[in-house]
């Protein structure tokens, strides 16, 4: 389970939007301020009718996977070979073949996902 922090900036009632930052307790801080902000469309997070638990859920859920992203750029931060390797990127380009096989993607199931996430309280 991964503890994600939270912090609304800004809504916005015109666009019914919210601004938000995270951080989680592997990212290096754990200050959501010490990172960047996201604009959030409510209405692509969550029902008409949901209450604010739920829109935190979801927050919290697009918070989880922002940081598992973050926190695999912050570990190549740390690595100066892997990024001169990214370097050594620049100004190259070539071709290659690629077999392109399909991958079956496994249906979402947002209970089981909040239940491992920890973000449901008993007997939900």
């Amino acid at each position: 389970m991964a503890t994600i922090y939270t912090k609304v900036h800004e809504y916005n009632k015109d666009t019914q939007s919210v601004v938000v930052s995270f951080a989680s307790d592997t990212t290096k801080s754990q200050n959501p301020d010490d990172y960047e902000k996201f604009n959030y469309d409510i209405s692509s997070l969550v029902e008409e009718s949901a209450s604010q638990q739920d829109l935190k859920d979801a927050l919290a859920l697009a918070g989880l996977s922002w940081c598992e992203a973050h926190c695999k750029k912050e570990m190549l931060d740390d690595r100066p070979e892997k990024q001169a390797e990214l370097e050594s990127l620049v100004q190259t380009s070539w071709t290659q073949e690629v077999i392109l096989n399909p991958v079956p993607v496994a249906e979402l199931d947002i209970e089981k996902l909040k239940k491992e996430l920890g973000l449901l309280e008993e007997g939900e």
